[in-house]
């Protein structure tokens, strides 16, 4: 289709940036000539008026992160045949495999980012993403100025369902199988199975089945966004790792879903052997009899009890009475994690759901094998990586394709974000991680191999000087100037005579201290001069530290050294 408004017609490049094509029909959705009084910056006139202007207003803040090099053309409609609780729906208006300059020609990529790739359209007359609202929800604000108070912001929906547009968006299916040409996505392939320790795009259809419904054991493997994650998120529900240990070393690892009544599991874990529970009655191992018939080996060691029969609260009341320091429920269907919880008198012991090929292989352990579980997520992540939304029910087009929910603060891209409006967090980093060319990322999101591989073309490593003007790649990177542009360079300290200091760095640097060091002339050693920033501006991936000395008394030299350390 022909877009009917096109967005940033004035662009350096071939395309405008984006395109919005209004599908509605005449006095409906986008064009209903329902008159309303101007709202937050918002001038429109009628109902349709302003949806259209926040729309647009909400593009307008994606193009300050985007630089697409083919076309994307969004395809707005409202419609009143959504469910109630869905604000707004994305998808992709095509999919490309194997075309030309492909990254990896067996993955799907979406068109809008196909054509960024390809620099062309290969889109044709489709248009590239397609979003539809919920014309029933009346309680969007339409101001542009991010101040919701309390209703559902129209231009952060926007924001959200454009991101699902431009790739964050799973394409696995109920069954297991893959949706878009039978082949994995690009944000497919970034998407890793804790249970079965490998990506999606690696596994199995019954084995994708079985990951896609197992909450909080899939994360995202994306490097830019692991390095983001560090300074977006900073706490979570935590996950559990159980590990089998043979002569004292770990010899397998198991990840388990922990439980949602009970007490958490201590920060130093619980160690013990693995007892299976025998409750002398077929089925033995559900513990819904009692007294069990192995109470007394039991005592002082971690219960294995299967699901079904009777309740969680009562499984784990009864292995509590045999004296059992912590329980492992495994499941009794091949679908994942047993998710325990329930009503009743809470545990006084820690517990865990395992699936059911996990469960199989505690069961059968040697009885020499000691096993500890221990907590494995950190700050909402599993290493800086985060977990992405797999409920138990699979919900078709939202698992998978959203954060989990327990991240904080919260994030746009969970499945009811509750982040602040217009706020875009890690959806840039994961569109970097897909192949987006994304700018402007206000928050540290790089070392210095990331940023290498994003910046250096031509001569790389750490003391080779790409654009040849004098500065080192790594002094680049630290300056947050451009390897390959000469005209690009570090900036000095810059002292003034009224003792104020300024000192540019890198904003993106996630591996990087700086030490101001000060000198009374170049024939001494520089030495450590620890001093408090007084003002930082953010100005582009560079930040600019301010340091008010005070009225200086003689000659002073400084220099700022930056030094790498592991992220």
């Amino acid at each position: 289709m022909k877009p009917l408004f096109f967005l940033s017609v004035l662009c350096p490049l071939a395309w405008a940036q984006f395109s919005i094509n209004y599908v509605d029909d005449s006095n409906f959705g986008f064009f209903d000539p329902q008159e309303v009084s101007p709202v937050g910056g918002n001038m429109g006139t009628t109902l349709g008026e302003q949806r259209r202007l926040a729309l647009e207003h909400a593009v307008r803040l994606w193009e300050r992160h985007l630089e697409p090099e083919g076309p994307v053309v969004i395809q707005a409609r409202f419609s009143d045949d959504l469910s109630i609780f869905t604000l707004a729906t994305a998808n992709f208006g095509a999919f490309f495999i194997n075309f030309e300059g492909a990254p990896d020609p067996n993955l799907a990529y979406p068109a809008s980012l196909a054509n960024h790739i390809a620099q062309r359209d290969l889109s044709g007359e489709e248009d590239e993403i397609i979003i539809t609202f919920n014309a029933n929800h009346a309680s969007f604000y339409l101001g542009l100025d991010l101040k919701p108070e309390g209703e559902d912001d129209f231009q952060t929906t926007a924001i959200h369902e454009i991101a699902h547009g431009l790739g964050f968006r799973a394409g696995v299916s109920a069954d297991g199988s893959f949706e878009f040409g039978d082949r994995p996505t690009v944000f497919d392939a970034q998407l890793h199975s804790l249970i079965f320790g490998k990506n999606y795009s690696e596994l199995t259809v019954l084995e994708r089945q079985t990951a896609s419904r197992a909450p909080g054991l899939t994360i995202w493997q994306g490097r830019s966004t692991q390095l983001g994650s560090r300074s977006q998120i900073s706490a979570g529900q935590t996950a559990i790792k159980i590990g089998l240990e043979e002569d004292g070393e770990t010899t397998q690892t198991f990840f388990a879903l922990p439980a949602n009544i009970g007490p958490a599991l201590p920060v130093e874990g619980i160690r013990g052997r693995v007892i299976l529970v025998d409750d002398g009655t077929v089925p033995t191992a559900d513990a819904c009899q009692t007294p069990f018939v192995n109470a007394s080996e039991l005592a002082g060691n971690i219960a294995l009890i299967d699901r079904g029969t009777c309740t969680f609260v009562s499984k784990i009341a009864a292995a509590t009475e045999a004296g059992a320091i912590a329980v492992i429920i495994a499941n009794n269907v091949p679908s994942g994690p047993a998710a325990v919880g329930g009503a009743g008198l809470s545990p006084t012991i820690p517990s865990v759901g395992v699936d059911q090929a996990t469960g199989l292989i505690l069961r059968n352990l040697d009885s020499s094998t000691l096993v500890t579980l221990g907590v494995e997520k950190e700050a909402g992540t599993l290493d800086g990586r985060p977990y992405l939304w797999t409920p138990a029910n699979f919900n078709e087009g939202s698992s998978l394709s959203h954060w989990d929910e327990g991240a904080s603060p919260n994030l746009l891209m969970e499945p009811t974000s509750g982040s602040l409006p217009g706020q875009f967090d890690l959806t840039l980093t994961v569109l970097r991680d897909l192949g987006w060319t994304v700018k402007n990322i206000p928050f540290p999101n790089t070392d210095y191999a990331q940023w290498e591989a994003l910046n250096v073309n031509t001569v790389v490593g750490r003391e080779e000087d790409a654009d040849r003007d004098g500065f080192t790649n790594f002094a680049e990177y630290a300056g947050g100037s451009d390897p390959e542009n000469p005209n690009s360079q570090p900036t000095h300290p810059r002292l003034l005579r009224d003792g104020t200091l300024f000192l540019t760095r890198t904003n993106q640097a996630t591996d990087l201290t700086f030490e101001l060091q000060r000198s009374t002339t170049l024939n001494e050693d520089f030495i450590d001069f620890p001093s408090p920033i007084e003002v930082q501006e953010i100005i582009g991936e560079q930040r600019l530290d301010i340091i008010l000395l005070g009225p200086l008394s003689g000659r002073e030299f400084f220099r700022d050294l930056a030094t790498e350390e592991a992220p």
